[in-house]
């Protein structure tokens, strides 16, 4: 996609605002994919040309950043997939069902609504502002209401405790986006969001859920992500400077003093920060 978003130079992603997007091809070699990319770059007046794979077409040349992928496998029966969950995992689903956790599915824009209050208390908690409400409402119009995703909402006593939102095409499941009331942690609602997730996609003939992408500094994710027993690979980014005609180096990890201050933040001020520079982080 050509992102055109001042003061960001012009470039080509592929594919904004996806964790990965590996080339669709059959018997054709990825550099000549990707030289006839830069050629459009050039016509188009890119400055960049960023791809984001779950492989390393480059092998030699350190990639610009890379993540941790997660791949369930939803196809081995359910009594299989439970029992590759860690004990951990385990004991937080018990919980969560003794706790009086109920998890419904939806897709109405209230279901949409509600996930995205837990959604800006979970990005405070992290110090990160939320992506716009617009966002999530396209998301509701494009994907949610039309049966390509769903949302899993996790309630205690009448009260939304976690909720999550998925997308699905074909045969395939994506773990969208994530969120809980951090005073209602205790009781593990997120777990059982995802074990309900799990059950739900896996009984209706879906063959793998992959659960987005991990900053490798984000232990408590990924601990989080293996519990369930998926496989774990890394997503490559690469970025080519088309007038430099190089590979781009990485950049240094960013300060935590920003979440830090963002977290200082009442939401209101935050959402504004998210409507201001969510459209810059493609």
């Amino acid at each position: 996609m050509d992102i055109r978003r001042p003061p960001t130079p012009r470039r080509g992603v592929s594919l904004p605002f996806t964790d990965h997007c590996d080339p669709l091809f059959t018997g054709i070699p990825f550099r000549s994919l990707f030289d006839a990319a830069v050629e459009t770059g050039r016509e188009r007046s890119w400055k960049i040309l960023e791809t984001r794979t779950t492989w390393d077409p480059f092998g030699t040349v350190r990639p610009y950043e890379t993540f941790l992928g997660h791949v369930l496998d939803l196809t081995a029966g359910e009594e299989r997939i439970f029992s590759r969950f860690s004990g951990a995992t385990r004991r937080n689903l018990r919980k969560a069902g003794r706790e009086g956790v109920e998890v419904s599915i939806g897709n109405s824009w209230g279901d949409t609504a509600e996930y995205y209050r837990l959604h800006c208390l979970t990005r405070k908690k992290h110090g990160l502002p939320p992506q716009p409400l617009k966002f999530f409402k396209k998301i509701q119009e494009h994907v949610i209401s039309k049966h390509g995703g769903a949302v899993f909402l996790a309630r205690r006593g009448g009260k939304s405790a976690a909720g999550a939102v998925f997308f699905h095409f074909h045969d395939g499941v994506l773990y969208k986006f994530g969120a809980s009331d951090p005073e209602l942690q205790e009781f593990r609602a997120s777990n059982g969001v995802m074990g309900e997730a799990i059950r739900h996609y896996a009984g209706r003939g879906f063959r793998h859920l992959c659960f987005g992408r991990t900053e490798p500094g984000n232990e408590g994710l990924r601990r989080f992500k293996l519990g369930w027993g998926p496989e774990e690979r890394t997503i490559y980014y690469h970025r080519y400077g088309i007038l430099k005609k190089a590979l781009l180096a990485g950049e240094p990890p960013r300060s935590p003093r920003w979440n830090r201050l963002f977290g200082k933040l009442p939401i209101p001020v935050l959402q504004i920060i998210g409507r201001a520079v969510y459209g810059f982080m493609a």
